[in-house]
This record gives structure tokens, C-alpha cells and sequence, in this order.
């Protein structure tokens, strides 16, 4: 299924990596043989089964990384296929995701942000503010603000933080 320039190695449990080298010159040529390998990799693992009544599929969800030579480190593009993958996981499985540098940012700030949530429970980390309500001199809002040590973090990156992490 893949090219003689290609080497196919086991990363451990059920992830494998398939290493292509010198797919085109041009980036475009490149994305579109690195899909073509893809789809022609997902074709030949996916496979359904009955087993006592129930259907299993095997399918294969597969990250995409297309670099220039020299621009990046193995492990490196071994991260950054791993987050491609893990998106594709996350769009139904048996897809193919290429790595995005705007989606690693988000999940890069994401991680940042769960490493400082232990320090939200600090005294002083949260304050709650009060700000007038819709009906003016009848109902105040009260707004929770967290303060860390990279600045002001917005309520809708750290409560739904709180709520998975409690």
C-alpha cells in the first residue's frame, strides 16, 4: 500500500507510523499523495467482522504531517502528528486529519491552562465582581474572574475547565 520510500513502524499498543520521504517538491503535491496514501491505508485496514452476534469494525484514524526538509525534529513531528490523529479520533474515527498549526496553538493553550488550574483553588486566584443587572437598580450580575499568573483568563476558557476538573 505504500510507496517503496516509505517505512512502516509499530509506536506502540495500536499506533503505527508510516514514514514517507520525498513525496514532491511542492507542499500542494505533497498533501494530495500524503491524502492519496492515506485513503489508500484506510481502504486496507478497515475491515468488518461478526463475532457472536455483533459487528466490529476495524478502521484506522490517521494524523497527517507535511513538513519541508530540515524544518522540524522526529519528535516534533511525531507530536504534531499525534495531535492530527487525536482530532481525527475525535471527528468519528476512520478519518485522516492533517496537522494544523492554528488547532496545535489552541490545544498547546489548553494544556497550559490545565497545567495552571491547580492554581485557581490559591486564595485570591478567583474574585467575583458585581456589575449591574438587566433591570437597573434591582438585580446585580456576579462575574467570576480568575487571575493567573499569565494574566486574566476569560470565564468561558476557565469554567469549563473547572466543571471537567472540579
Amino acid at each position: 500500500m505504500a510507496d517503496d520510500v516509505a517505512t512502516l513502524g509499530r509506536l506502540g499498543g495500536d499506533e503505527f507510523a508510516v514514514v514517507v520521504d520525498a513525496l514532491a517538491r511542492r507542499r500542494m503535491t505533497a498533501a494530495d499523495r500524503a491524502e492519496s496514501l492515506a485513503m489508500r491505508l484506510a481502504g486496507g485496514i478497515r475491515y468488518s467482522l461478526r463475532d457472536r452476534g455483533q459487528r466490529h469494525i476495524i478502521s484506522a484514524s490517521q494524523g497527517v504531517v507535511i513538513f519541508p526538509d530540515g524544518d522540524s525534529n522526529a519528535e516534533t513531528l511525531f507530536r504534531y502528528a499525534d495531535a492530527a490523529m487525536r482530532r481525527a479520533k475525535q471527528e468519528g474515527r476512520d478519518a485522516a486529519c492533517f496537522y494544523d498549526p492554528r488547532v496545535q496553538a489552541v490545544i498547546e493553550a489548553r494544556t497550559a491552562l490545565n497545567r495552571a488550574a491547580s492554581h485557581y483553588r490559591a486564595p485570591g486566584a478567583v474574585s467575583i465582581l458585581s456589575a449591574p443587572g438587566r433591570c437597573r437598580g434591582r438585580s446585580n450580575e456576579a462575574l467570576l474572574r480568575w487571575n493567573s499568573e499569565r494574566g486574566r483568563v476569560s470565564p468561558g476558557d476557565f469554567i469549563p475547565l473547572a466543571e471537567e476538573t472540579g
